[in-house]
């Protein structure tokens, strides 16, 4: 099995805005949350409306409008076979504002089976992020060094690429 390589990494916001928007790609899924109420979350890529479970509220967010979820009910839930399939590379992003950390992981996206398939990006109990997924039928997890900032926007990435490894972002807002 080839060993994969973790870093964790801190940018500055013209650097992290670079990185993430240089490559012509497009995204496969992004959740805006500008609805004012409601229970579904709709994707503005692919148009489908994904349920939200859970205590949740809208609110004002860096941009527009925002989920608050409760981080421990509140998930934006679409089935597995409907999900995009990500496979030697992705990036997942997401701008986060914590009230307090959670008594375990917290899941920014999960889509993740039993440890054995899939991947899972989120904050640890004291504000870590980190990027666990399945390579090559073994569970591996990079989780950065630095925290998060409780109740302060940061903007948090993660990247996998089977030839270059896993990278996490993080840049608070100021």
């Amino acid at each position: 099995m080839a060993s994969i390589r973790c870093t964790a990494i801190v940018l500055s916001a013209l650097i992290l805005s670079v990185f993430l928007s240089g490559a012509d790609i497009k995204p496969v899924a992004w959740w805006k949350f500008d609805q004012a109420k409601g229970s579904v979350a709709v994707d503005s890529v692919s148009g489908k409306e994904d349920s939200i479970r859970g205590y949740y509220e809208f609110a004002d967010g860096v941009d527009g409008r925002c989920l608050r979820f409760d981080g421990y009910t509140t998930a934006v839930a679409r089935q597995a076979d409907g999900a995009p399939l990500l496979e030697s590379a992705f990036t997942i992003e997401a701008w986060v504002a914590p009230q307090t950390y959670a008594w375990d992981w917290a899941a920014i996206v999960n889509q993740e089976k039993e440890h054995r398939a899939g991947f899972f990006f989120g904050l640890d109990v004291t504000g870590h992020i980190g990027l666990h997924l399945a390579i090559n039928g073994k569970w591996v997890e990079c989780n950065s060094t630095q925290s998060i900032p409780l109740l302060k926007w940061s903007h948090v990435a993660a990247t996998f690429n089977k030839n270059a490894g896993v990278r996490l972002y993080i840049k608070a807002a100021t």
